[in-house]
């Protein structure tokens, strides 16, 4: 029956391939709505508790036999932990209950009611625009809008996304079905939507390449659970990364179908349009998009020259006329749809990402991105991991890649040659950018996931072909293709595994605590302020809070990131004010007129401007007269440098302090080197700057910064009697004279630090000790009567940031506590000053 009605059939077996496919993609994709609960909860308390344990009995291990090779050391290990499981067993299970019982209270077991992390803010921020006022911003010009909020004071222009626009129309539609649906709950569908309707472009491709129903239900499972499309997709994660899925498969998809159709007079130029629709589209949703533009050129010149050896130049011009009519069209849709300036604009800055992201040219001010996570390059067994949930996957995909090529060209099948080329030439070059940063492995997702499906297509072929032809043995090829079928289908334990296991243990970087802040902050600072902090949470404060920062996720490339990381490290509160005043009333302006307008060097004109910052507008007006600026120069500096700003504030929170390294790579950055650095290297043969690539480039830019000063992480009290407190590294402190020292594990001896910092009386306090033996001093910290210390470097100590958020700002003038917001666990604190000009 179904032989005589085809269309009938393509469908059916569609539904019977994609919709289990698409109903497992979705259920690990809700795993933070629907698998939060008492057996969760002790399930990680368990992983926890036995952690710690084992922990604990690692170090014993380490100190009682310190001579053991690491794999006796394992051994031992797992002797050892086996028997705590009988011996301690009491209060292991008790450790257990207790942690169930807190992580039930927290945001990491509840349902949490926020979006995931911080560009998620950024979107939402945007469509609550245009659900509250019908626009993303009332200024919109040649493709960008401008947000009033970020880079303050001026604002900043942004590429348009229609991002936001998909998410407010699912909330309407959504609230067509059920009234009363928060925006914000609406949103959290968006990508889980466009996640499960990608298997149907997966699956469409695989059917031009003639892929088998089963190899094809296998690979889609491998493609929609891959751990990082599921991390970057899951429920509550509202950011762009599901277009670098959607849309790649779809442009395969056309490609892939114009190359099959060029013995037909009109249709491969047809399909090379809806590529540049669909290429234009990719645009409007994510601004990196050239990188397949750059694919689509970079596999032209291998198709062309295979059809001039293999096929005498038969398509040759069809092909040249293809590509012509793509990137005249897509230049078109993107101006059509939203200006000319934007197919330029976008581009540019996908080559400035790209550099910024990979590449290893030294630049004159320090690449902020070498700070962050997604930057950094990986092995291939975590890029393997990363795209297929298992270290070994990407060998297959690579492995399929040659098996398509090979097989078109054995076949003489010269447009399945011409897809071949392009997804080889794909999957190489998202391997590469993958390689290079973790930020671009989604990017591989696609092509390893189709060539994973190919390589299974080719295997369960080449082992019929020699079942049914090397070994003349036909009765066993209905059991050779069951038993493949059984194999095949065992294979995805690996996805669903890695599914489970990466969806499982996904938790909000924002939560209770941050929207408790975000909630202060807009109730209890004016409209108009401006909240200066480090870059990371400026989307939580623009898009929640409604008040303008210096520095968000968008922005942390700005030199304004240099200056804010000067402020937080300076040992002196004047000029901490004065970069901060300078920042909140013009941004880097100062040093682009000094650069600009007056010639100088960046590093005289930061050297001039940390100068007269600290200094009254008058000592200023003296110093700028002394180095010669006339009084119309003088007048133009410090309007941008000491007028008296509106109101603003500056927040500290855990994770900034924790997270210490980044700021003295950022703030103490050595311009004059750099500018030698860069105006010697090419004349200069014994100047080298290491390859980004290289053991030597972290240390070589670090050097630069002048190295990382120590600091050590947080020692808490572990008891306490009469004046005595001892804290978790053995350091025994008089809390009344503030005489301390360290006892030595190791022999017991005394170890005395160089100093001892404390608040006293609102001032920064040093007790140096004689008879030092350490080059580090001790900062004394104190919450609530309760102490902690740390050992770090005498500038640490004295560091504004760590006068705002160890001594609670005690020792400072200029700046006034607002709130302090804890965590119940009393892990995160968020502390808000006002700035008192």
């Amino acid at each position: 029956m179904l032989e005589k009605h085809p269309l009938l059939k393509k469908i059916l077996l569609t539904s019977l391939i994609c919709l289990p496919v698409m109903a497992l993609g979705a259920y690990f994709r809700l795993y933070p709505l629907i698998n939060k609960g008492p057996a969760y909860a002790k399930k990680m308390a368990t992983e926890v508790v036995h952690a710690h344990f084992k922990d604990k009995l690692r170090l014993y291990i380490q100190k009682t036999y310190p001579n053991l090779d690491t794999k006796e050391k394992g051994k031992l290990l797992r002797i050892k932990f086996k028997e705590s499981l009988i011996d301690d067993a009491a209060a292991i299970s008790a450790m257990i209950e207790e942690g169930t019982r807190e992580l039930l209270k927290s945001d990491n077991i509840r349902v949490s009611p926020f979006l995931l992390e911080a560009d998620s803010y950024n979107f939402y921020g945007l469509t609550e625009n245009i659900y509250k006022t019908g626009k993303i911003s009332p200024q919109i010009e040649k493709g960008k809008y401008f947000n009033p909020l970020m880079l303050a004071p001026f604002g900043k222009w942004e590429p348009l996304s229609l991002h936001p626009f998909l998410g407010y129309y699912l909330y309407r539609v959504i609230n067509l079905f059920e009234t009363g649906v928060e925006l914000m709950e609406a949103i959290k569908w968006l990508v889980i939507l466009i996640s499960v309707i990608s298997v149907i472009p997966f699956f469409l491709v695989s059917l031009r390449l003639r892929i088998s129903a089963l190899n094809t239900f296998v690979g889609l499972i491998f493609f929609i659970l891959g751990p990082l499309f599921v991390q970057r997709t899951v429920w509550g994660w509202y950011d762009t990364d599901v277009y670098n899925i959607f849309f790649p498969t779809l442009i395969l998809l056309s490609v892939f179908s114009m190359f099959l159709a060029l013995d037909k007079p009109k249709k491969p130029y047809l399909i090379a349009m809806l590529t540049s629709f669909l290429t234009a589209a990719y645009e409007l949703f994510w601004h990196g998009w050239g990188f397949i533009f750059v694919i689509m050129l970079a596999a032209l010149p291998f198709i062309l020259l295979a059809d001039y050896k293999f096929n005498h130049k038969q398509y040759a011009k069809k092909i040249i006329l293809c590509y012509a009519t793509y990137l005249i069209s897509t230049f078109f849709c993107i101006s059509i749809l939203i200006s000319p300036h934007t197919f330029l604009y976008t581009f540019e800055e996908g080559l400035k990402m790209l550099s910024s992201f990979l590449g290893a040219k030294f630049d004159l001010w320090p690449n902020i991105f070498l700070t962050v996570g997604e930057t950094q390059s990986m092995s291939l067994e975590k890029v393997s991991f990363l795209v297929g949930g298992n270290y070994n996957y990407i060998y297959f995909p690579i492995a399929g890649c040659l098996m398509f090529l090979f097989s078109s060209f054995r076949l003489r099948n010269i447009r399945l040659l011409f897809s071949s080329i392009l997804l080889t030439v794909f999957l190489l070059g998202t391997l590469y950018l993958a390689l290079k940063a973790v930020r671009f492995s989604i990017l591989l997702s696609v092509p390893a996931a189709l060539c994973f499906t190919l390589f299974l297509e080719y295997t369960s072929k080449g082992v019929i072909y020699l079942v049914k032809n090397k070994f003349k043995k036909q009765h066993f090829v209905k059991p050779a293709k069951s038993i493949m079928a059984v194999i095949f289908l065992a294979l995805t334990i690996i996805p669903i595994s890695s599914a489970d296991l990466i969806a499982g243990r996904i938790t909000p970087i924002y939560n209770q605590t941050w929207d408790n802040a975000m909630q202060k902050i807009k109730k209890l600072t004016p409209e108009n302020s401006i909240i200066n902090t480090w870059w990371c949470p400026g989307h939580f404060i623009t898009a929640v809070a409604k008040r303008r920062v210096v520095a968000d996720g968008a922005s942390q490339q700005e030199p304004q990131t240099y200056w804010i990381a000067n402020a937080l490290l300076s040992n002196s509160e004047e000029l901490s004010l004065g970069i901060l005043r300078m920042l909140d009333l013009s941004g880097n302006k100062a040093l682009e007129y000094l650069e600009y307008e007056h010639g100088m060097i960046v590093s005289d004109a930061t050297s001039l401007l940390k100068k007269i910052l600290p200094l009254n507008q008058q000592e200023a007006d003296a110093v700028l007269a002394s180095e010669g600026f006339t009084p119309e120069e003088k007048t133009t500096i410090l309007r941008m440098t000491h007028q008296t700003p509106f109101a603003a504030y500056i927040m500290v929170y855990t994770e900034m302090v924790d997270s210490y390294a980044a700021l003295p790579y950022i703030g103490n950055w050595d311009f004059k080197k750099a500018e030698y650095l860069i105006l010697n290297t090419q004349s200069n043969k014994n100047i080298r700057i290491p390859s980004r690539d290289s053991k030597d480039f972290l240390d070589f830019i670090f050097s630069l910064s002048g190295g990382l000063p120590a600091c050590s992480p947080r020692y808490n009290e572990v008891a306490r009697k009469d004046n005595k407190i001892r804290f978790e590294n053995n350091f025994v402190l008089n809390i009344d004279t503030k005489e301390g020292f360290i006892i030595s594990q190791k022999d017991g001896s005394i170890i005395q630090p160089k100093s001892i910092f404390y608040a006293e009386n609102g001032q920064l306090q040093e007790k140096k000790y004689a008879s030092s033996t350490l080059p580090y001093s001790v900062l004394l910290a104190e919450n609530n009567n309760s102490y902690a210390i740390f050992l770090l470097d005498e500038s640490v100590a004295k560091s504004f940031l760590f006068k705002l958020y160890y001594l609670k700002g005690k020792t400072l003038k200029h700046f006034t506590p607002v709130f302090t917001e804890e965590s119940p666990t009393k892990d995160m604190v968020i502390m808000l000053y006002r700035i008192n000009w």
